[in-house]
């Protein structure tokens, strides 16, 4: 911690702790002392970590797997947590991809569907555990069991917080742009013939246009949606929370913590949007499946 302070590392409690009982290990076993030479001993130059005195190729090994252990060790409750989720939302956009690749609509939107689909269930994944690492009450509360604390990097909520957003970035550009830049100009130019014997029904047997899609409540509540959520994210970037006065004059005035602060109430829109946006899905004809669950 001390070395930590001085050079003006980042180091919480856990990891501090956890590198000394490393550094403890290397002593009691010897490993990465200094050696002295049986010849020379006392000078400077005979004082050689000990993966520096061995052969080049093993030297490497050792010293890359040393790195990686020591990296396991201070990080490991962080990865388990980020393969999970990775797992997750692959798990969860392979199962509505394979679903999709064999409905009638894939006839049409080919590869766009499934993709787009695969990537409004991550949406959907995402947007129910955005919130948790920020519900203070929440975190407390699941801190003082001592198992859970024990393999859950509660101290990084926020990061992870931030990672989940960049989950539902990327899924947003998958979802939305492919609907906008393949899934509806598909629908749009379908041959009349294959539309009314694949997907006519799930339209009322009247083949949109682009404008009609577009501008239907699953397109307005859909672009409405990215619209509130671009707000949030940038007013939550670095430079408009912690240093407006870098911005344009005209940007500076709507940045700050507050409108960090206020900005992020726009979940609550976006929320409802959400189940409205869902409630209305063109393809989808089981009210489950209606459903953002």
């Amino acid at each position: 911690m001390f070395s930590a302070s001085l050079n003006k590392l980042s180091l919480s409690q856990d990891e501090a702790t956890e590198y000394t009982h490393l550094i403890l290990e290397e002593i009691q076993t010897g490993q990465g002392l200094a050696k002295l030479s049986g010849t020379r001993k006392g000078t400077l130059n005979d004082l050689q970590p000990t993966c520096w005195s061995t052969p080049i190729p093993t030297k490497h090994i050792q010293c890359m797997t040393s790195a990686a252990i020591v990296f396991f060790r201070a990080h490991w409750r962080r990865i388990w947590v980020i393969v999970m989720w990775l797992v997750a939302c692959a798990a969860l956009f392979t199962w509505k991809f394979m679903q999709y690749r064999q409905r009638l609509a894939f006839e049409v939107m080919g590869y766009c569907l499934p993709t787009a689909k695969g990537a409004a269930e991550t949406l959907k994944f995402n947007m129910a555990i955005v919130l948790l690492p920020v519900c203070r009450n929440t975190i407390t509360w699941l801190r003082r069991s001592r198992s859970i604390n024990s393999v859950i990097p509660f101290n990084d909520n926020i990061n992870f917080h931030k990672l989940v957003a960049a989950g539902i970035v990327i899924g947003i550009i998958l979802h939305g742009g492919t609907h906008l830049s393949c899934d509806i100009p598909r629908i749009a130019m379908a041959d009349k013939t294959i539309f009314g014997r694949t997907i006519a029904g799930d339209f009322g047997y009247h083949q949109p246009s682009y404008m009609e899609i577009v501008t239907s409540i699953e397109g307005t509540t859909g672009i409405a949606m990215v619209v509130l959520m671009l707000i949030a994210f940038l007013l939550a970037s670095r430079p408009s929370r912690r240093n407006p006065g870098s911005l344009p004059p005209l940007v500076r005035q709507m940045a700050g913590f507050n409108a960090f602060w206020y900005s992020h109430h726009l979940f609550i829109v976006v929320y409802v949007l959400l189940i409205v946006h869902s409630m209305f899905l063109f393809l989808a004809k089981d009210v489950s499946e209606k459903t953002v669950i």
